[in-house]
């Protein structure tokens, strides 16, 4: 495969996402056209899909709402799904672009979380672990979530087509100063239950993601 990118667009590679010195995204993917900026020659074998990122994330919560999925949940299993789906890294930055094109409100109802949505990036491995890269090395917060730079997690399917998150290392919970160390957290599809499972005596807490974390 390969690609052929004009002058303007040099700049950093995220993800699959050329950022340019204008601050124009474009989403990566092996598009025979780059609006503007570049253009990708590619086999249909080698495309990942017709429809771009953020269509192909919206696709996936849609998906996960019509299998029963909590819409609060839905997005983040969408994110999850694209993960496991493709080689190359997912960046925060492709549901930046999710969230602006079919959830504008969003970044004025959780204008925390939105802005730390776009400083990470996520890279599947071996035997399923992921690795989560942030912004400069900096840590990130999601509400009662920390995220370390070169954090590790594997996702693994439990009964009731839920899943639990197991944490190899680098993710907190807590708030403010005190942090305790993240163990798993269980996500179930049906009520957008998030059951977190942190510190060395495995204390169990249930955050709703509608009611406590996006709302």
């Amino acid at each position: 495969m390969q690609s052929e990118i004009q002058p303007d667009a040099v700049g950093s590679f995220l993800s699959g996402i050329y950022i340019t010195r204008k601050e124009e995204v474009v989403v990566a993917g092996a598009f025979n056209r780059w609006t503007g900026i570049a253009k990708l020659a590619a086999s249909n074998k080698q495309k990942m899909s017709v429809l771009n990122m953020s269509e192909q994330l919206k696709e996936l919560a849609d998906d996960q709402v019509n299998n029963q999925t909590d819409k609060g949940l839905a997005g983040l299993l969408a994110v999850i799904a694209m993960i496991q789906e493709h080689d190359t890294p997912v960046s925060g930055l492709m549901a930046l672009q999710a969230l602006d094109q079919y959830n504008p409100t969003f970044k004025t109802r959780c204008p925390a979380i939105y802005k730390n949505i776009g400083k990470i990036e996520f890279i599947r491995g071996e035997e399923g672990i992921i690795q989560m890269k942030t912004q400069n090395g900096k840590a990130v917060n999601f509400d009662k979530v920390q995220v370390k730079d070169g954090s590790r997690m594997r996702v693994i399917p439990i009964a009731g087509n839920d899943l639990k998150v197991e944490i190899i290392d680098g993710i907190q919970v807590g708030k403010a100063f005190i942090w305790f160390r993240l163990n798993e957290v269980t996500l179930k599809r049906q009520t957008g239950d998030m059951i977190f499972d942190y510190d060395k005596d495995h204390t169990l807490r249930t955050f709703n993601m509608s009611r406590d974390i996006l709302n």
